[in-house]
C-alpha cells in the first residue's frame, strides 16, 4: 500500500514552488481524511474494478460530494500542501499510520473460516 504514496508524493514535490493558498484551503486534517479517503477508494477500485465500472462510481466525484469542492479547489490544496514538503511528508506519515493500524486491526480479526461441506444427496438412482 505504501508504494501508492510514492509516485504521489514525487509528482507532489516535483512541481513544488511557492504557491499561494487557495480561495477555499482544506485544513491539514481534511487533506489527511482527502488522502486517506483517496487511498481506501483506489484500492477498492483495484480489487474490483468491474464492480465499479457496472455501478458507475466515480472515486473522484465521491472526493469531491463528501468535501464539498471541486476538481480545482482540490488540484489547488493539493499544490499548496505539496509546496511545503515537511508539511506534506507530514500529513502522508499520518496517512500511511492509519491505514497500518487498520490493517493491523484487520489481522488480528479471527480469519474466516470456511463453512462446513454440506453433504450431498444420495443418488436416488442404483
Amino acid at each position: 500500500m505504501r508504494f501508492l504514496y510514492y509516485p504521489l508524493f514525487l509528482s507532489l514535490v516535483a512541481c513544488s514552488q511557492l504557491v499561494t493558498p487557495p480561495k477555499k484551503l482544506l485544513s491539514e486534517s481534511d487533506m489527511e481524511a482527502v488522502f486517506y479517503d483517496l487511498a481506501i477508494l483506489n484500492a477498492a477500485k483495484n480489487i474490483d474494478a468491474f464492480s465499479f465500472e457496472k455501478k458507475g462510481v466515480d472515486v473522484p466525484s465521491i472526493i469531491y460530494k463528501k468535501y464539498k469542492i471541486d476538481s480545482l479547489e482540490l488540484a489547488q490544496n493539493i499544490s499548496y500542501y505539496s509546496s511545503n514538503i515537511e508539511e506534506c511528508r507530514k500529513i502522508l506519515k499520518k496517512v500511511e499510520l492509519r491505514l497500518k493500524e487498520e490493517d493491523s486491526l484487520l489481522q488480528q480479526q479471527t480469519p474466516l473460516q470456511p463453512p462446513p461441506p454440506q453433504e450431498l444427496p444420495s443418488d436416488s438412482l442404483k
